[in-house]
């Protein structure tokens, strides 16, 4: 991919509020669209999907920070990984239904985790609040910063190679069958999300392995009854059709 031609911008001028409206359109253009667009990834605001089938797919979300300065244009990079019938269960909470509504976000992921910036010195709870109290300054290692022309670059440029990782990783568990083989072999998802063997319980459901969703939902340390009951009747429900 050839360098990017920034025409926006006044060499070595300072940002302004106008110019640092910029600076995001302009990243998604000259980096993003070009690294996601050819995968299957379609744009809309600020978060871009690829959707497989209806409720499953990988969302990259561009979450902007509460504490965006008027010059400069700062944010963190959500991925997650959706699977359908994971989804079709947060819906479900929200009284919907797929048919209704569709869409998938990073808050339905079964998988979700954050592309870092830059790899800064990492601190724990404790150290990074008592270098607060002493008034030093912890770096977010996952909030990114884009304040100068300089910074756009180097933030697609950081953007490119951390996110091919995190596609390697999850776009393999867009199939459900190498999803649920994984999990029956004891293999934890990648990150954060709702835990691997609640997915698990609701995947044995929807292939009809009652017994099995049973046994992994006997596993589970904390099972409201709602779920439970979700789990339950959707088994029956594919074993009786």
């Amino acid at each position: 991919m050839s360098e990017p031609v920034i025409d926006a911008f006044p060499e070595r001028a300072r940002p302004t509020s106008s110019m640092a409206k910029l600076f995001r359109p302009v990243l998604f253009r000259e980096y993003v669209d070009p690294l996601v667009g050819p995968l299957g990834f379609v744009r809309r605001g600020n978060v871009y999907r690829l959707v497989r089938e209806p409720g499953t797919g990988v969302v990259v979300e561009f979450q902007t920070s509460t504490g965006s300065r008027p010059d400069s244009y700062e944010f963190y990079v959500n991925v997650g990984l959706c699977i359908r019938q994971w989804t079709a269960l947060r819906k479900r909470h929200l009284g919907t239904t797929l048919a209704d509504d569709p869409g998938i976000s990073v808050g339905e992921s079964v998988s979700h985790h954050r592309i870092e910036r830059t790899p800064y010195e990492r601190l724990t709870p404790a150290e990074s609040a008592h270098r607060m109290a002493a008034g030093e300054r912890v770096q977010d290692h996952q909030l990114w910063v884009v304040d100068s022309v300089e910074a756009l670059h180097q933030a697609g440029a950081v953007f490119r190679e951390g996110f091919r990782p995190s596609w390697e990783r999850l776009s393999p568990l867009l199939d459900p069958d190498v999803l649920l083989a994984r999990l029956r072999a004891g293999d934890p998802l990648p990150a954060s999300g709702p835990g691997g063997e609640a997915v698990f319980a609701v995947l044995l459901a929807d292939r009809g392995e009652a017994a099995e969703a049973d046994r992994v939902l006997a596993a589970l340390r904390h099972v409201d009854d709602e779920f439970g009951a979700y789990v339950r009747t959707l088994a029956a429900s594919r074993t009786s059709a």
